[in-house]
């Protein structure tokens, strides 16, 4: 077969997953990517001298599309890949643990939750129940509430808030009463009930920019493939001899025989000529605030708390050297739009007030530098479609995978989609 050169715009991770499953097909790639750096919603910015992630990136060990790209790329290093589940869950300043040195499925999370403690003994019984109804529940065509769900399978408000919301809010980025029955059956059967991928979470040793710039441009360099940065694109045409033209800010034209829009629904839109009617409620926002303390504040890589407003916890702790007693904290905040209102200095205030009666941080340890990182666009709420007349034009990105809310993996599996069906 004839191999195509293809171009795809987005340097996001559904444009290096499709630019790699290409490149294992054959086929010669170009990436356009409008920003200096690659990433996308999942990428990192430059802050004075370094690069911070647009958050934290973590995801799972079922994550097998995603963790291709980190395989492929060498990157194994570059990332904490648990084999055990263990996530430290505080409520009223005690630690408990949904862990268990179990690596196989279904046994691993079985174990977890007998051994979850934040739960009395009949409440985990309970929980072991709903999880099984799940497993064994089927999509109903009249799509409900998930929260109702649960309450109908015994799922009391303590084990919601206690296990349910910490799950599904970070993972749909909403809150757990705005889920849909559907959507959570398909979540929790790809990333969770899966007999060949046990649920772990894993997470990244550097900011994104830093492990995979270098790696992926360099395996663009090796098949024969490259990567132009800084180049908005602003629309394309077909022209009569099949070859299709994209027209560039500064007059800059390109030229191809096929192109992937990996790009998010807007762009994507304005890329084709269709006018989008997208708005901020359709979609919900993330925040992540930032905080640099003077000394070891926090034990763990990260923590999730059940009865404060700063939810997710991360650090850098995996990282620490003996001699190093600094620490940076991120502080994850789902479902944001009500938060977007608010100034940075008035999170940053009430935050660090909160992070410091949940980690009971002496008045002496100092808070050296703070940082708040708005992503109003993280998540779409609804799956879109485009209606794309153009030939040897196909789209990709993680709000076209109807199974799975956005995530790294969804950006991913869309990558792969796109190149094992069209090319």
């Amino acid at each position: 077969m004839k191999k195509n050169r293809i171009t795809i715009i987005g340097g996001g991770i559904a444009g290096i997953s499709a630019a790699i499953h290409l490149i294992e097909k054959g086929h010669i790639v170009s990436v356009i990517e409008a920003k200096k750096f690659i990433g996308g919603r999942a990428g990192s910015i430059k802050v004075e001298d370094t690069f911070i992630d647009i958050g934290q990136h973590v995801f799972l060990s079922s994550y097998q599309n995603f963790i291709h790209i980190i395989k492929t790329l060498n990157l194994e290093k570059k990332f904490i890949l648990n084999k055990i589940l263990n996530i430290p869950v505080s409520t009223d300043k005690k630690t408990y643990y949904i862990k268990s040195n179990i690596i196989k499925y279904p046994f691993s999370i079985l174990f977890g939750v007998i051994n979850y403690k934040n739960l009395n003994l009949i409440n985990r019984f309970k929980l072991i129940y709903g999880l099984a109804k799940l497993k064994l529940a089927k999509k109903s065509i009249n799509d409900s509430s998930f929260l109702q769900w649960l309450k109908i399978n015994k799922q009391n408000d303590q084990i919601i808030e206690k296990f349910w919301k910490i799950i599904c809010t970070p993972a749909f980025n909403i809150d757990i009463d705005k889920i849909s029955y559907n959507s959570a059956i398909n979540l929790f059967n790809y990333m969770i009930f899966n007999s060949k991928n046990t649920f772990f979470i894993c997470y990244a040793k550097e900011s994104f920019q830093n492990i995979f710039m270098n790696s992926f441009t360099k395996y663009l360099k090796k098949n024969n493939s490259n990567i132009h940065f800084g180049i908005k694109i602003e629309s394309i045409e077909n022209k009569k001899n099949g070859i299709i033209k994209i027209n560039a800010k500064k007059k800059i034209q390109f030229e191809t025989e096929n192109l992937i829009l990996a790009t998010d629904y807007e762009s994507t839109s304005s890329i084709l000529g269709i006018v989008s009617n997208e708005n901020q409620s359709n979609r919900s926002a993330i925040i992540n605030i930032y905080f640099w303390f003077d000394s070891i504040v926090m034990h763990e890589d990260f923590k999730v708390f059940t009865d404060s407003k700063i939810e997710w916890v991360f650090s850098d702790y995996y990282n620490k050297k003996n001699k190093d007693t600094t620490q940076r904290l991120i502080i994850s905040l789902s479902d944001a739009n009500k938060l977007l209102k608010h100034s940075n200095e008035d999170l940053i205030n009430s935050y660090e007030q909160e992070v410091r009666k949940q980690f009971d941080i002496e008045r002496e340890v100092e808070t050296t530098k703070s940082l708040v990182i708005r992503s109003p666009k993280a998540t779409v709420l609804t799956n879109r479609k485009i209606n794309n007349q153009l030939k040897s034009v196909f789209v990709c990105g993680d709000w076209t995978i109807e199974e799975l809310p956005n995530t790294m993996e969804a950006a991913a599996l869309s990558g792969k989609k796109i190149s094992e069906k069209y090319f």
